[in-house]
């Protein structure tokens, strides 16, 4: 008796299960979808190391801003606390000799440069947005 329940059981089972080519299809497919999964897997990474990078750019510009704002700082106390020598006069201020030079004071004290590179001539304006004059 167990044995015709089993048989008939493997029969019953066996009416279930696709056929050939239906098992082919779904193997078919089962493959496509692991290839879909490892691209997206892969997309994945990249896009998780394109952020990393992005988060790191952003740290970067962050802490530039924040030098920015210092030398802006610096650059507003270092223009209120000097007296400014316009750029076609800063010339003579250095001891240069020349006809437009003669009606020109000279400081007692040499001019205190910014520290940059390039030629700077600091404005008169008090405006701390006013970035003429400034090292860019």
């Amino acid at each position: 008796m167990v044995l015709l329940e089993r048989i008939s059981k493997g029969l019953a089972m066996e009416g279930n299960l696709p056929s050939q080519r239906k098992f082919k299809e779904m193997q078919e497919e089962l493959e496509y979808k692991q290839v879909q999964m490892e691209n997206a897997a892969t997309t994945q990474g990249r896009l998780q190391q394109e952020l990393e990078l992005r988060k790191s750019e952003l740290e970067k510009i962050s802490t530039l801003e924040e030098k920015i704002k210092v030398e802006l700082a610096q650059l507003q106390v270092y223009t209120s606390g000097h007296r400014v020598v316009p750029s076609s006069h800063a010339n003579c201020a250095r001891g240069s000799k020349g006809p437009l030079c003669s009606s020109v004071s000279r400081p007692s004290r040499p001019l205190a440069r910014p520290a940059c590179v390039g030629s700077v001539h600091p404005t008169l304006s008090d405006d701390p947005m006013d970035i003429r004059g400034t090292c860019l």
